[in-house]
């Protein structure tokens, strides 16, 4: 959409929420800003908290008040009812909102959407290359950021199954967002004789094969494409290891665009809200069930077995049989973001008066 008057983005060097719902005509002028006829910010969730990413307290004291509408983007996985009440609590009188996660009580509002947040910026920065490829040396890649309880489970199994020394898998330092809680014990204790590898680079890694000479999550974004070139499968650890939120994460969105085939490991039911997105998974390769399961030892112990089977099997058979999943999945990326940019134009078009529009 077009609006009359420029919109008041504020906090565009951190997140872009203006490009989140497709406005171009901004302003980071407040004063031009509420000198329109009608008056539009567009801020990021929580932007407020001094916990945020890159909270600038500057920025905090932001009177949303004063705006006939307030568009808010979440890039996240902020809890719907938490955002809500932020909301409230910042007497915001007309606001749309855009969720980067889903949660399974989240309410049936035409103000609230979700829309992978990310999708846009990984499709703007990536373009397809081929990594298929005979005789690949390695079996999986495994490229695992923040410490998390699900990553360290993952780490020990293919340590202790010595998949590990047969794959690139790297757990590394330097992201934001370690989680060491009471799931890491348990998870220590079901490898008692199994040393922890945390923080490790894989000794089967070329360094010239890295995206960058710095891994850190500035580059979270970039597809691994010469790793991707040697290993056979990928084994996907998402942001969420635990609960009932669903986050659709570039960890997944790289293995998507690159045709890979992948195993799991993410919270209970992740495939399933895959499928619901549109997009396709391997039930026709391996046993997807592990997804069902809702113990989250138990299902990560069944997808490890899965990605054992998964290295038994002959990579071209298994290609062969996923080649329309894969070719679907890649495609799929375009069309969800041209389908939700879509769904946002239609909830503007809805919410602002039409003699403030120009399109």
């Amino acid at each position: 959409m077009i609006f009359r008057y420029p919109v008041y983005n504020p906090h565009r060097s951190v997140l872009d929420a203006a490009k989140d719902w497709g406005i171009h005509n901004t302003t980071e002028d407040l004063t031009v800003a509420l000198s329109q006829p009608y008056r539009v910010a567009v801020v990021r969730v929580m932007f407020n908290n001094p916990s945020i990413y890159n909270y600038n307290p500057a920025e905090a004291a932001l009177d949303l008040e004063q705006f006939d509408l307030v568009l808010i983007s979440d890039a996240e996985y902020i809890k719907c009812a938490d955002t809500l009440a932020w909301i409230k609590s910042l007497n915001i009188k007309n606001w749309l909102l855009a969720k980067g996660g889903q949660d399974p009580g989240d309410p049936v509002d035409d103000r609230i959407l979700y829309r992978p947040f990310w999708l846009e910026r990984f499709l703007d920065v990536n373009q397809y290359q081929e990594t298929r490829q005979p005789n690949k040396l390695f079996l999986f890649d495994c490229l695992m950021g923040a410490r998390r309880p699900h990553r360290d489970y993952a780490m020990m199994a293919m340590t202790q199954s010595g998949l590990e020394q047969r794959s690139i898998v790297n757990y590394r330092t330097g992201f934001f967002g370690d989680i060491i809680d009471g799931q890491t014990r348990e998870f220590a204790a079901i490898f008692p004789e199994t040393r922890l590898n945390w923080p490790w680079v894989s000794p089967n890694l070329d360094p010239a094969w890295e995206v960058a000479s710095t891994v850190d999550n500035t580059i979270s974004f970039i597809c691994p494409v010469e790793i991707y070139r040697r290993c056979r499968y990928s084994i996907v650890s998402e942001t969420l290891g635990t609960g009932d939120q669903f986050f659709f994460s570039e960890k997944t969105m790289k293995v998507l665009f690159n045709q890979r085939v992948f195993v799991m490991f993410g919270n209970a039911f992740f495939l399933q809200r895959l499928r619901a997105l549109g997009f396709e998974t391997f039930g026709n390769v391996i046993d997807e069930t592990y997804d069902h399961n809702v113990i989250d030892c138990e299902r990560f112990k069944l997808a490890m077995q899965q990605a054992h089977l998964l290295s038994w099997e002959n990579p071209d058979h298994v290609y062969e049989l996923a080649k329309p999943i894969l070719v679907h999945n890649h495609d799929h990326m375009y069309q969800l973001l041209r389908n939700n940019k879509q769904k946002m134009h239609s909830m503007l078009e809805q919410y602002v008066p039409t003699q403030h529009q120009l399109t």
